[in-house]
């Protein structure tokens, strides 16, 4: 993945730090190539994931959501407009070209966008991971800022519009200079040559495969790189989650859901829980097992579904619902683990609290179940 330094176009181009390549392997290294104030002086490892207390993800955050995204919005129009009048910048600046009033306000486009691309870091804070350690030291890796794709189409906008009035300007300077023309023509192609040549040698000298896998094929960005960094930093999540939640709790839930092992047995591996390698991951495979014995709850009531329908948590339980009493107490479980399955899937910030809390919640469903259901009336 890359760690963003800076999230301004205009700023980073200006800078004398890029931002930085991370490469996360199989040892838990997580390395970059070059020399970069985010390691220490002598040192080309960022952190070791292996060695870390705890791996914590947060997506990216609005400081004013509205005003965020309204800003996002008149930014990507701004460079449209940038690009539709380039020939106009150019015919004022070449041509000596007057425009009329109403045509100044193009000047807003470049304006617009500038600003925003210079403030949006202060308006939004990034996607990160941060790796937590036993000693009270940590070290964060930031992703993009919200709606990044967005300001990244505007931002090939304008680069795009750059372009053409370079070529514009070329063309006009070999009609009415020819030697300053070529000059610059000349310059403009070894700059473009240049940039070609680099692109090719990184593309038939880097490695393609990574352990037999096209690197290709490989996705990129923070989630990834925090899954990834869950996966090394325990060989046996399953003692985290021990550390954290008493053996005692441990098996006094485990002995709960034994009781209902024919139930449990049908819709999901009792390892997929407790061995998640996080809370969050443990509290997904929570809400999919809800969704399945919810599933199973309207197949026994009679509700039919249509043959291309997708129903979720919140479809089983409203439909459940309007067939057949269910309990408020159940009911409101059901909310909280739709609720906390949302967060695992979107932000990966719940902690072993609150799994321990859905858990339970899980197992006081997978009695009413129980309770409501003969199990020889249960279905795959």
């Amino acid at each position: 993945m890359t760690h963003r330094n800076g999230h301004s176009y205009v700023l980073e181009s200006i800078q004398k730090e890029s931002d930085l390549k991370l490469i996360l392997y199989s040892d838990g290294k997580l390395e970059i190539d070059s020399p970069s104030k985010l390691l220490n002086p002598k040192a080309m490892q960022v952190v070791n994931v292996s060695e870390a207390s705890s791996v914590v993800y947060s997506g990216g955050r609005y400081k004013n959501r509205v005003a965020y995204k309204l800003f996002t919005l008149i930014s990507v129009i701004a460079s449209i407009m940038t690009l539709i009048a380039i020939p106009l910048f150019v015919d004022m600046a070449l041509n000596n070209y007057s425009p009329f009033p109403e045509e100044y306000l193009i000047f807003l486009g470049p304006i617009i966008w500038i600003t925003f691309d210079v403030s949006r870091g202060r308006m939004s804070s990034p996607e990160k991971i941060q790796f937590n350690f036993s000693d009270g030291s940590s070290k964060e890796i930031h992703g993009d800022l919200p709606d990044s794709n967005l300001h990244n189409f505007s931002a090939v906008m304008i680069f795009f519009g750059v372009f053409v009035g370079i070529i514009i300007a070329l063309e006009w300077a070999m009609i009415h200079a020819p030697l300053v023309g070529d000059i610059f023509g000349w310059a403009c192609l070894g700059i473009i040559g240049l940039y070609a040549v680099f692109w090719l040698v990184n593309l038939f000298t880097s490695q393609t495969e990574l352990a037999g896998i096209d690197s290709a094929d490989i996705p990129n960005g923070v989630t990834h790189m925090y899954f990834a960094s869950l996966s090394l930093r325990n060989s046996t999540p399953s003692l985290q989650l021990e550390s954290d939640m008493t053996a005692k709790e441990l098996e006094s839930i485990r002995e709960r859901l034994l009781r209902h092992e024919a139930i449990i047995s049908s819709i999901v591996s009792t390892s997929d829980i407790f061995q998640a390698p996080s809370p969050s991951l443990g509290v997904l495979a929570i809400r999919v097992s809800t969704e399945t014995l919810m599933r199973h709850a309207c197949d026994n009531v009679g509700i039919t579904w249509k043959p291309n329908a997708r129903p979720t948590l919140e479809s089983y339980v409203q439909r459940y619902g309007s067939t057949k009493q269910l309990d408020s107490r159940v009911r409101s479980y059901l909310d909280n683990i739709r609720a906390m399955g949302n967060r695992a899937a979107h932000d990966f910030n719940l902690d072993w609290d609150e799994f321990k809390i859905t858990l339970n919640q899980f197992c006081e469903i997978v009695s009413w179940y129980s309770d409501s259901f003969d199990s020889n009336d249960e279905s795959e």
